[in-house]
């Protein structure tokens, strides 16, 4: 389409007048309503001193309350509405000081998701703090932060280990703007990342700072024993990575049914709450690849999505103090031995009794698919997709565990308020069971080979 093809909008046009003055002639002869910079419509403040700006600003008035009182021609309408766009900015204000719900529950979920996935456990915190590295302007802040995820990922790899990180952006008057890391550094190479990120004379901050001061970088790397002390260290880190949630956010107790703070559910430490700092970033947390949101859809879409306490709302699941903390490394040999399982719930053969009614229900004749292998290996694949569906609506909740039982077992609670997934899997188990149909003499069609369909 070229530019002659539609309309051009009155911001263009005015856009597109050199002359100030003949601007403010135009934008009030022909009612060129614009937004101004607090994205208002209807105003535009005067933005010349020529003869036309000044009979516009005597109009209209020199700033959007005198125009605003004048377009009305009402006191307490013009003051209500100018009492809501105020206290609109101060709640646009205060939001981009904290993180948000979705930002919190993205981080709890992918630190979860390593111990379910790998069972690894994050085992060390860096804070880079970007004015004591010389660094000021912001596109340099960023394009430092994701030259030392791309380069520390790729000397991970290089050392034969997956590269594991999340990251959330803080701005406070102590440390200006920083960055909190949470890595999982593989346990031999403690030393060897520590000198490859900040202390050898080639090392990644040494060699993109334009200065290098200990205020600049802190990393810390812990070796816990035990897999309770493990979950401890690496949940602490996260509850304090996550210490600028709104503490407006609210959410329900399942306990009480009341709404609460959500500080209070998740158990979030009194020293750990305050405001994150407006960050100039478009996005105030991330992570790698192997653990990030497009990793957990990926195995979910297979049937084998993680667990999210979170998202359940079971939230005594997710305090310091839990007994049940560190739940995911319980978790992490049933999801290896899940492919066996679900290998098993995809299997299909000749005596399968669910294999007459997928047939129906496809509207396929049986003997279509006598001598046509294509055919069947079409109406396999159905199956199989159409299976994986339904697993995955159930699962993880009906993996047969033996180490541990899951919140939907053990609160109650959570079949009248918990998490949508849960409450479908609690009716699903409390509806009573529906017999499957008797086999018939002619179930199967003749010639019909034992196909074996595996999770593939």
């Amino acid at each position: 389409m070229s530019n002659f093809d539609r309309e051009v909008t009155a911001d263009e046009f005015l856009a597109s007048i050199e002359d100030a003055d003949e601007r403010e002639r135009f934008r009030r002869e022909f009612c060129m309503l614009e937004f101004d910079e607090a994205g208002r419509f209807g105003f535009s403040e005067p933005n010349c001193s020529g003869p036309q700006g000044a009979l516009n600003g005597a109009i209209t008035g020199a700033d959007f309350e005198t125009y605003l009182r004048g377009a009305l021609q009402n006191e307490e309408l013009a003051n209500e509405m100018l009492l809501e766009q105020q206290a609109a900015a101060a709640a646009k204000a205060r939001a981009a000081a904290y993180l948000t719900r979705a930002d919190v529950q993205e981080l709890y979920d992918a630190v979860s998701f390593l111990t379910q996935e790998y069972g690894l456990f994050m085992n060390g915190f860096i804070t880079i703090a970007y004015k004591p590295l010389g660094i000021d302007d912001d596109r340099l802040m960023t394009k430092l932060l994701t030259d030392f995820l791309d380069e520390a990922g790729d000397q991970i790899e290089r050392w034969g280990h997956q590269w594991h990180a999340a990251y959330v952006h803080e701005c406070s008057a102590e440390n200006g703007l920083h960055t909190h890391l949470l890595v999982h550094i593989p346990e031999g190479l403690r030393r060897a990342f520590t000198q490859w990120a900040k202390d050898d004379q080639h090392s990644f901050f040494k060699r993109h700072c334009p200065k290098m001061t200990p205020a600049g970088v802190d990393l810390r790397l812990k070796d816990p024993k035990t897999v309770g002390t493990k979950a401890s260290w690496q949940w602490d880190r996260v509850q304090y990575m996550t210490k600028g949630l709104d503490p407006a956010i609210m959410d329900r107790d399942l306990q009480t049914g009341a709404l609460t703070p959500l500080f209070d559910l998740i158990g979030q430490r009194p020293n750990y709450r305050r405001p994150a700092g407006v960050i100039p970033f478009r996005q105030r947390i991330g992570g790698s690849k192997t653990i990030w949101f497009n990793a957990r859809s990926a195995v979910a879409r297979q049937g084998l999505r993680a667990l999210s306490a979170f998202e359940d709302r079971a939230w005594p699941y997710l305090h310091l103090d839990s007994p049940h903390l560190g739940w995911e490394m319980h978790e992490f040999p049933v999801r290896m031995g899940t492919p066996d399982w679900l290998n098993r719930q995809l299997l299909i053969s000749e005596d399968d009794p669910d294999l007459p009614g997928y047939f129906t229900k496809l509207g396929v004749d049986w003997g279509v698919l006598r001598a046509d292998e294509n055919k069947q290996r079409q109406v396999l694949q159905w199956i199989r997709e159409a299976r994986i569906h339904n697993l995955s609506e159930r699962a993880p909740y009906c993996w047969p565990r033996t180490a541990w039982q899951g919140w939907w077992e053990t609160l109650p609670c959570l079949a009248q308020r918990g998490g949508p997934r849960v409450k479908k899997e609690l009716a699903r188990r409390a509806a009573p069971a529906v017999p499957r149909p008797a086999k018939t003499g002619n179930s199967r069609p003749q010639n019909w080979k034992t196909p074996v369909l595996t999770a593939g």
